[in-house]
């Protein structure tokens, strides 16, 4: 059986530095932010985790943020790695955001990059449509895959993205991550039950300029849960503002998380 969390750390043998755990996104896995945890990793002590139905972690029968963030702080306890700052793409925003929010103790600072705390309209649609062909087509190859991903999502790049995580087990082409089970969960994942609830640590949420994930009509409940938050806005980027200009997206959260303020 997986570990209900599958997580790596870094190298580092100083226990001194602090702590910052990496938390991927919808369809990714803990490498998606390798990037990112070589530039932390001479500042850091860095965990990076696969989520819940994603990676080599455990499947769980229902997909809430309320077992995942007490997953993931079990994790946490258990390997000592409190307290710790936390970085989130996407999913993994609002992991990293409902963490803070449900133990803000344990929380010295959040990054959330291009997601909000808010409930979103179901925009996933196609891509389960997708997920769920390849499954069903007994492919012989990757290749294969590819070709069925390009004949019904419009973006290539989202094809390439969740091509990542189409391994071989068993002599069979199946998806690392549960789309079933994240199927069924979906309306809790594009869920937010945490609107009256406050986390007082320094925030910062980073925006991909063409991306619409993260709006001007965010910004109001964003104060409200997270009343000591800032923003950014990275230029000529989309949702994967990590992956389409990383040397800018690592130095602000390096920044960031590294500043006295």
């Amino acid at each position: 059986m997986p570990d209900t969390i599958n997580y790596s750390l870094s190298a580092s043998t100083n226990s001194a530095l602090p702590k910052v755990v990496l938390i991927h996104g919808l369809f990714g896995d803990k490498d998606n932010l390798n990037n990112l945890n070589k530039h932390l990793s001479t500042h850091f002590n860095v965990m990076s985790i696969d989520l819940p139905d994603h990676g080599k972690s455990s499947h769980l029968g229902e997909w809430t943020f309320e077992t995942v963030v007490a997953e993931l702080d079990a994790l946490l306890i258990e390997k000592e790695f409190y307290p710790c700052n936390l970085v989130g793409h996407s999913l993994g925003g609002k992991v990293a955001m409902a963490m803070a929010l449900l133990h803000p103790s344990k929380i010295e600072k959040v990054v959330v990059a291009d997601i909000a705390p808010a409930l979103y309209p179901p925009r996933h649609d196609s891509v389960f449509n997708a997920l769920t062909a390849v499954q069903d087509a007994n492919i012989e190859s990757r290749k294969q895959g590819l070709e069925i991903l390009n004949s019904i999502l419009v973006e290539p790049g989202t094809a390439q993205f969740l091509l990542k995580n189409l391994k071989q087990i068993d002599n069979q082409w199946r998806w690392q991550f549960n789309v079933a089970g994240l199927k069924r969960s979906y309306s809790n994942i594009i869920n937010w039950p945490f609107t009256s609830k406050t986390y007082h640590g320094q925030t910062l949420f980073i925006k991909g300029e063409k991306s619409n994930y993260l709006t001007q009509a965010h910004a109001q409940p964003i104060k409200q849960m997270f009343p000591n938050s800032s923003f950014k806005i990275i230029s000529d980027t989309g949702h994967w503002l990590h992956a389409e200009k990383p040397t800018v997206f690592n130095q602000i959260v390096l920044r960031m998380l590294t500043s006295n303020t």
